[in-house]
């Protein structure tokens, strides 16, 4: 589900995974293996740190 999520922000901004990386203050290489699948229970702070970016781009999901 997270992964979808951050599949849509992106669409809906026209983001890079590594732009939604840098605002959600986690590194490229998980955000990316989230959006991948492989990073299926990312760690809470990391999640948290993701949901917290769809506030701060004004994105409902």
């Amino acid at each position: 589900m997270l992964a979808e999520n951050v599949g849509k922000l992106r669409m809906k901004k026209g983001l890079s995974q590594e732009k939604i990386a840098r605002f959600a203050d986690v590194s490229d290489n998980i955000l990316i293996k989230i959006g991948q699948g492989i990073a299926k229970e990312p760690a809470i702070a990391t999640a948290t740190k993701i949901v917290s970016t769809r506030r701060f781009l004004s994105i409902n999901w």
